[in-house]
This record gives structure tokens, sequence and C-alpha cells, in this order.
């Protein structure tokens, strides 16, 4: 039988493999190392000025694009010439070419330079290569054009390491769990030696032998026969076991105990740090989350804190509506018909769209890294009863209010959906997907959200919230009544007013509004109430007929071997094209 110090060499020996598997595990966890990113970001950014700067010389130069391409190719064969005949000629050829510039020597090496230096750093910016091999780089629409395809492929690798980091959440949150077990365990067994170890300061090892043996017996007993089980006989198995480890401790001297201790103390600080470095991983997916919403607000030209970010759009937002609020008393009448406003207004739109597309990106990489509604501004409707809860729809008080909450959320969120058995009944949080979300209760009424985070206090059980982009494509696929139905005039005629059904209808609808229509009618009050009730079967039938209809599959189905062969070529150059700049950063 081992001895003590094997005992407590063993128990090290476990935690040392635990320890490995846990680092194993950790491997096995996807990449979220954003190096690749930033260092795009950064070439990005410095092309930016280089791009700049040669736009500059460029406007400034009078040299044609020939001519310049002739200047490079002379100062090549200026550097390789070894007669001072030819040198000389050669010199008197790039002279003029200078004056006829309008540079300075030193600003027309520059402009060679920084030609130069684009066709080195972005490969892709090559127009043409002269007859002495020098590399001519393209226009400046197209340089910047090539730069922003290098920031396109810096935000997908981010997008990348943000999915594999959402990936790597659930996986973490188990390990910590399981470790915080596991130190839960060290910890209990810390401070039942350290227990001991005090205890002997008032009375010796035998004595103090023959208490824990009695525990032991007592642990013993209470195994065998009080029928514990599940997390009651595991305590006390562990506790039977660390009893007789110590009693075996102490069986060697007060001093394999207070060494066993100092081991324990150590092993516990380890099992901290293991779990203190999963939470910082956790972290990562808001920190690249971050990254990410920066640079769909860099495409844009906005900086913003953390936080920010869509303030700062929505004041951008303000400015260009209120550009083209001037541009239109500017330009009255029938000005709005020249090429100059509709070029300006063009060019406002333009900067709104590209606006509402990056508050759009950087929403859902808010939805995406999980935010809640803590903190935002959202609209609490007033709490109706079941029963009127559907025959409201449409017609909710709001209140905007700041929630500030900690702990478990409020209210389910349902920006993903509910679950197949529906809501649980209850609070519910609709609209936070990004827009307005179709939902239907169990009696089959169905209805849409507000396009913002909305807090429904009771929505009934079994009911279900369709998300937003799937909203939206049911709706696209519904059809249209702006200018309503077929003969929709004859419902409205002055001659059919009398028993006409919609009319009827409306003076249903009217009870609960604050618009009264009346029908005048010869029928008798029962005869009223039978039409009503047709009347009424009716509306739920063709409600029914529209939610199969938005329910109907409205996916279009393509031959993709034939959409593949078409495509095939097109996506080979480009990924070719994109992995010949990724290489240049891994």
């Amino acid at each position: 039988m081992a001895g003590p110090i094997g005992i407590a060499a063993g128990a090290a020996g476990v935690l040392t493999y635990k320890l490995y598997d846990a680092y194993r595990e950790s491997n096995s966890l996807k990449d979220v190392s954003t190096d690749v990113a930033e260092k795009m970001i950064k070439q990005h950014e410095s092309n930016i000025e280089l791009i700049d700067s040669l736009d500059g010389l460029r406007n400034k130069s009078k040299l044609t694009n020939d001519e310049f391409v002739k200047y490079l190719d002379l100062q090549t064969r200026l550097e390789n010439e070894s007669n001072a005949d030819a040198i000389a000629l050669i010199k008197d050829e790039m002279n003029i070419l200078q004056e006829k510039s309008g540079l300075s020597n030193d600003e027309l090496q520059q402009m060679v330079d920084l030609n130069n230096e684009v066709t080195q750093t972005i490969p892709e910016s090559t127009k043409e290569i002269t007859e002495q091999g020098n590399r001519v780089a393209d226009t400046t629409n197209k340089l910047r054009d090539y730069n922003d395809e290098l920031r396109g492929l810096a935000i997908r690798e981010l997008e990348e390491k943000l999915q594999n980091s959402l990936s790597n959440e659930q996986l973490l949150r188990k390990q910590i769990k399981d470790e915080q077990v596991e130190l839960n365990r060290l910890v209990t067994n810390e401070e039942k030696m350290r227990e001991v170890v005090r205890d002997l300061a008032n009375q010796t090892i035998d004595s103090k032998i023959e208490q824990l043996k009695l525990e032991e017996e007592r642990l013993n007993s209470a195994i065998i026969n009080d029928g514990l089980q599940g997390d009651a006989l595991n305590k006390a198995n562990e506790e039977l076991e660390l009893t007789r480890v110590i009693i075996s401790m102490l069986e060697e001297g007060e001093g394999t105990l207070r060494e066993s201790l100092a081991h324990q103390i150590k092993t516990v600080d380890e099992q901290r740090e293991l779990i203190n470095g999963k939470k910082e991983q956790l972290e990562q997916t808001e920190l690249i989350a971050q990254k990410l919403a920066d640079q769909f607000l860099a495409e844009v030209n906005i900086t913003a804190e953390k936080g920010r970010g869509i303030q700062a759009i929505n004041e951008e937002i303000k400015r260009v509506e209120d550009l083209k609020k001037k541009l239109d008393d500017k330009f009255a009448g029938q000005q709005k018909n020249s090429e100059a406003y509709r070029e300006q207004n063009d060019d406002l739109n333009t900067q709104l769209q590209r606006l509402e597309d990056a508050k759009e990106k950087v929403n859902s990489i808010n939805e995406l890294a999980g935010k809640t509604v803590y903190g935002k501004e959202i609209y609490l409707e007033a709490r109706p009863t079941l029963d009127k809860f559907e025959s409201m729809v449409g017609r909710s008080i709001g209140k905007r209010v700041n929630l500030h909450a900690s702990g478990p959320a409020v209210a389910p969120l349902y920006a993903k959906g509910t679950p197949q058995s529906g809501h649980p009944g209850g609070p519910a949080i609709v609209g936070d997907g990004g827009g307005r979300e179709l939902i239907q209760t169990p009696r089959g009424v169905t209805f849409l959200s507000p396009s913002t985070d909305t807090l429904i206090p009771d929505l009934p059980k079994g009911s279900h919230v369709i998300p937003h982009r799937e909203t939206v494509r049911m709706l696209k696929s519904a059809p249209k009544y702006a200018r309503g139905t077929k003969d929709w005039k004859n419902l409205v005629d002055h001659r059919r007013f009398k028993n006409n059904e919609f009319m009827t209808l409306l003076a249903i609808n009217a009870k609960n509004n604050e618009t009264m229509v009346e029908i005048p009618t010869q029928s008798s009050n029962r005869n009223n109430n039978d039409r009503s009730k047709e009347l009424l079967e009716a509306t739920l039938e063709q409600n029914e007929l529209l939610r199969l209809i938005l329910a109907k599959d409205n996916n279009t189905y393509i031959d993709g071997r034939s959409l593949g062969g078409d495509l095939e070529p097109i996506i080979s150059e480009i990924q070719q094209r994109k992995k010949r700049v990724r290489d240049q950063f891994a």
C-alpha cells in the first residue's frame, strides 16, 4: 500500500493529467486570433496615406501617363548604363520631362517612389508593365477600390473569428463550470487540512488521529446504513476518502500534513488561474465584435468610442438629412429638375444609404454578440387582459423607459424566433431582431410587433414569434393591397350601404374605437346578430387563409450544377486573388 507521500503524489499526478487534459481540450477550441485581420487593417490605413500622397502629386504633375512611363524607363536605363554619352542623352530627356511635369526633382522622384511602393504593397494595383519591367500604378479610384477590398478581407477575417468565438463560448462555459466544481472540491480539501493543522496546536497527533477515526466510522456507517443517494452519497464518499488520507498523513507525522497542505494551496491557485484564463477567452467575443463594428463605422468615415457607434451614425444621418433639406430649399420648384440638383441629391442619398447599411451591420453585430436589452430604450406596453390582448393588437399604448437590471433577463428574447413548443407564457421581448416580427397567438391571431425592442408583459402561452428576416421574406411574398382589392369601390357605393357586410364590419370594429360608424338598417336585432356572426366567421376564415399564404414555401430552386458551372471560373479567380492577399499577412 502506498504511503501518505505516495497518496499525495498520486493526487498531484491526477491533477497534472487533469490540467493537461484541460489544455488539450482548450486546444480543440477554434482559432479566435485577430492578428491577420489587424495586420490587414493596419496595411489598409497605411495604404490610404500612400494613395493620397500619390494622388496629390499626380494631380500636380502635367505629365501624361505615357510620359510618366517613359520617365520610369529612362531612370531604369540610367541605372544600368555605363557609356558616358548615353548617360548624357538619357539625363537630357529626363530633364525635359521633369521641366514639363511642373514638379521639382524631389517631387518627381517622390512620385516615382510612391508609384513603386503602391505597386509592391497592392499587387493587384499594377495597370501596366513597361518595356524596362517597371510597374505603373492604376488610376487613383482603382487604387482605392483595391484598398477597400483589403479592408473587406479584414472584415471577413473578423467575421470568421467572431463566429469561432461564439462557437467556443458553449465549450468554454462548460469547461468553466466543470473546473469550478473541481475548484470547490479542492478548496474544501484545503480548508479541512487547515482545520486539522490548527487543531494540532491544542491537541496531540494521537488524539487527533483517534478523533478522525471516529469520524471515519461515522461516515462509513452513514454510507452503508442511511441509504444515501446522488450528490449526498458522492459528498459522503469524498469526505470519507479525504479523512482516510489525512489519517495516513498524520501517521507519517505532522510534517507530511503541512507539506501536503502547501501543495494543496498551490493546486488551488493553479485551478483559479485556469478558470480565469478561460473567462478571459470568453471576453474575446466582445473584443472581436467591437473591432468588427469599428470597421463597419470606418467604411462610412466614422470613429466612435465603445458603445457609441449607433449614436454616432444617427448623428451623421441627421446631418445628411439636414443637408438634403437645405438642398431642397435652395432648389425650389422646377430647379429640382436641373442636373446640379440631381447630382447633389443622388450623392446625399448614397451617403444616407451607406449610413443605414452601416447601422444595420453594427446592430447585427450587437445582436450576434449577445447584447441584452439592459440599458437600451425599449417600449413597455400597458398590460392587457388575455381577452383584450388579441382584440387590442395594433392599438398598443407605449411608454418609453430605460430598464436597468442585474441577474437573469427580465423576459426571454426571441430575435431568433421561439422554440418548437412556443412561448411558455408571461413576459416576452419582441422586435429585437432588427425590425418588425410576426407574432401568432394559440388562437390564430397574427400581428406585427413594433420595429424596436418591445416588452409584452403577458404574451399567451404557446404563442410563436417569427424572426425579423423571415418575417420580411414572408411579407414580401404576400399580396399587396395598397390600392385596394379588385372592385373595392363597390363596397363603399352609397347605394349599397344598407345591409352591406363590409359596413357592418366597420360598425362592429367601431365599438372599440373613438370613430363610430352608424349604418341605418330596418333589419331586426336578431338578423343583425346572425349577420355579424357570419361575418366574423368569414373574417376568421380569411385570417386562416392569410396564415397559410404566409407559411407557403417561397424559395426559388435553381439547378446547382448548372449555376455552379457558370460561376466556378469567376469564384475561382476571386478566391485565388484573395488568397494571395491573405497569404501576405499570414
